[in-house]
């Protein structure tokens, strides 16, 4: 590594994960980009994918992208590609290895293309710049960081002098599809490494955020987390960005500047438990398959933290789909967040699913974990159980158990497979709804955990994901901040809203107070 680029690897908090021994070790970075020439010196860590055999004699972009990877990331493998000539053929390629990459990124601003659409169907994080147009407009960020499954990345400079030190850089572009920014300017070198000067733009700044992902996806590994997708990739990026403009999110920094976490986290492994008797009503399958059916009701809104229930059950979903994919003994299919619930029910049956578990919340004003079965002594009951019995002790306050209610689409006849529907807690009880939104990864594994019980299965030795504390601010960013006194650039509007809740008569009137005590209008309607 280049000693020029200390300070940006100290201001990204990456000396810290490589003192740790965090740093990339077998990591797997594609970078898609120009057909330039591999340095000597760089082929110790560069894979070259050029299946046309296009590559040039002579140094371009990617000659550099490619070193920038490198510096945040000196033990990661980066895997060069000439995407701009073979994205057909290295489509091709990827399919034939959809578990090699780890994460992949374009430094490009290309015309709208279906191209990187084989990143969404393989579910591996991408990054992209957000381009060089000094357009920090709405719909600043170019194709394909545009993209709602990608990661955009803007530049901001580290160095002490010259235009734009300590802040977003000027020909950065913004928006509101902006995820972040990351560290410009870093130093690679030429071919004989006699020259050695600073590369920038966006361009830098991209790869420079996928090394520090690959320092943290190595800590993940070593850890036996599940393998990172592209909800968990993003949601990764956002929580540990540091703000440099506004509070919270602006068109000119997105979420702030992306640095790893200050303090390397620490993982529990949780101890495995007693294997329980298989049960003797169904005959146990060599593969079982699984229906995950993850709610798609959008407009169930929740108590912050919460977002919104589709939300929060896919992105338990995400993480117990990976569960099932690394245990290996599972076949498993998700429903689609367009689908309705009879449609649900109807991919469930074409898949010939032996288990149909769909993943809720609830609402309503009350309080606890409840699972549906068809009815009692059925295996959907048996099923239901294992699930309550796994998440019921997670979960805040007195739970509410197995019930039974086969005029449920998801429950009842309109599906073949022996079947459940879980509602994990209340997402207007601010309680309930703090615990489902941190804790989706212990949800994702009780869940894993009660399918493994129903079937009679012992658990794969299960890594528990520890809260990650946030980055710590440079001083540089901590002055960039304090001189930062100008309004937001581009300001939400705000105007007044009628909202409706409906609640129990228990808690009506604390809840008219409270709100009345907060300046609000409130008026108590008496339902039939």
């Amino acid at each position: 590594m280049l000693k020029e680029n200390d300070e940006p690897r100290r201001e990204s908090n990456l000396n810290i994960w490589h003192n740790a021994g965090y740093t990339g070790k077998g990591v797997n970075i594609l970078v898609c980009d120009f057909n330039g020439k591999i340095y000597d010196h760089m082929k110790d860590y560069v894979v070259l994918i050029d299946p046309e055999g296009v590559m040039s004699k002579e140094a371009r972009h990617n000659t550099f992208v490619a070193q920038v990877v490198h510096e945040a990331a000196p033990d990661a493998t980066v895997y060069v590609t000439p995407w701009t000539h073979s994205s057909k053929e290295i489509t091709d390629w990827l399919r034939e290895n959809p578990r090699l990459i780890d994460i992949a990124g374009a430094s490009l601003t290309t015309p709208v293309t279906d191209d990187f659409n084989i990143f969404k169907e393989l579910d591996i994080p991408f990054t992209a710049s957000s381009g060089n147009d000094s357009d920090k407009g709405k719909n600043g960020v170019n194709f394909p960081a545009n993209l709602d499954w990608n990661i955009a990345v803007g530049a901001y400079n580290w160095k002490d002098k010259g235009v734009n030190s300590n802040d977003v850089t000027g020909y950065s572009n913004g928006g509101e599809d902006l995820d972040c920014v990351s560290l410009t300017n870093i130093y690679v070198q030429n071919e004989d490494g006699t020259y050695i000067h600073p590369y920038t733009g966006t361009s830098t700044s991209r790869p420079w955020l996928d090394g520090k992902m690959g320092c943290y996806i190595q800590w993940r590994k070593e850890h036996g987390l599940p393998r990172l997708t592209q909800a968990m990739a993003k949601k990764f990026v956002r929580e540990n960005c540091i703000d440099i403009k506004a509070k919270g999110f602006d068109y000119d920094s997105g979420h702030g500047l992306f640095c790893l976490p200050a303090t390397i986290p620490i993982v529990e492994v949780r101890p495995i438990e007693p294997t329980p008797d298989p049960i003797k009503e169904k005959e146990i399958i060599t593969m079982p398959r699984i229906y995950i059916s993850p709610s798609t009701q959008q407009d169930n809104i929740g108590i912050s933290p919460f977002r919104t229930e589709e939300t929060e059950m896919n992105a338990i979903a995400d993480i117990l789909v990976q569960l099932l994919d690394d245990d290996g003994r599972f076949e498993f299919k998700r429903n689609s967040p367009s689908m309705s619930p009879n449609q649900c029910a109807y991919d469930s049956n074409a898949f010939k699913s032996d288990i149909h578990l769909a993943i809720h919340s609830n609402a309503g004003g009350g309080v606890g974990t409840e699972v549906y079965a068809y009815a009692p002594n059925t295996n959907s009951e048996k099923l239901s159980k294992c699930l309550y019995n796994k998440i019921s002790p997670l979960s805040p306050g007195k739970d509410r158990g197995v019930k039974f209610n086969k005029n449920l689409i998801e429950v009842g006849d309109t599906v073949n497979a022996t079947s459940s529907l879980i509602e994990l807690a209340f997402h207007d009880n601010k309680a309930d709804a703090t615990w489902i939104a941190n804790n989706h990864q212990a949800i994702a594994q009780s869940l894993y955990m009660g399918l493994c019980d129903y079937f009679g299965y012992s658990y794969k030795e299960i890594a528990i994901e520890p809260a990650i504390s946030p980055p710590v601010p440079s001083p540089e960013i901590i002055k960039r901040v304090i001189e930062f006194n100008a309004p937001a650039e581009y300001p939400t509007p705000d105007h007044d809203v009628y909202i409706a809740v409906r609640v129990r008569c228990s808690i009506v009137d604390e809840l008219v107070r409270g709100l009345r005590d907060g300046g609000f209008s409130t008026k108590m309607i008496d339902l039939p």
